[in-house]
């Protein structure tokens, strides 16, 4: 049950992300016509913010080989990383509608917090539990099947009919609207990750 429902919400809130920041930054913020050369930081950030979370991937594998705790390598650092990816949705929707360099530095600072700090940790640590929890190969196979499925179908469900369908026309660009749905969601996110 856990390796099937503790996906389900992490995984809900990196694609609502990776689906809908975007059309955040430039439908709601209006970032785009602020400031005309936002385009291509939103096309080339992303990339530059890839290198900085392979870096800390990389950092958090070895952080996670020199845990030693009762729970294991892996459990305390999903434990920590639920609460912290809840905290970083909230922040980069929390981004102030004055438009000033602030708002881009407040950009780039919330995505790198949320994709190579929290989602990296949660990432990681979850990553490495099916291999960790056994060694019978039946027993593997099963728990990857249910943590693949909590982690994509179910999620990528949601993201991919519910949001277009009921919740994008409902949100439109009300920034109020769209930091309460999505601190929502980051909270409901919470306990399927713990």
């Amino acid at each position: 049950l856990g390796y099937f429902l503790g996906p389900v919400g992490a995984a809900t809130l990196n694609f609502t992300v990776v689906s809908y920041l975007n059309v955040f930054y430039t439908d709601v913020l209006d970032l785009t016509n602020a400031f005309p050369w936002v385009a291509a930081f939103l096309t080339i950030f992303p990339i530059i913010s890839k290198i900085i979370d392979a870096i800390t991937n990389l950092l958090m594998g070895q952080i996670i080989e020199r845990t030693h705790s009762r729970q294991g390598k892996a459990r305390p650092w999903l434990l920590i990383s639920a609460p912290l990816m809840t905290v970083a949705m909230i922040l980069l929707f929390m981004i102030p509608k004055e438009h000033s360099i602030w708002q881009i530095v407040l950009v780039a600072l919330t995505y790198n917090i949320f994709f190579s700090f929290a989602y990296t940790i949660y990432n990681m640590s979850h990553t490495l539990m099916v291999p960790l929890s056994t060694t019978n190969v039946k027993q593997r196979d099963g728990l990857s099947l249910f943590s693949n499925i909590g982690g994509n179908m179910l999620p990528g469900t949601v993201v991919a009919l519910l949001f277009p369908a009921v919740i994008m026309p409902m949100l439109g660009a009300d920034y109020d609207k769209w930091v309460l749905v999505m601190s929502i969601l980051a909270v409901l996110a919470l306990p399927f990750t713990l």
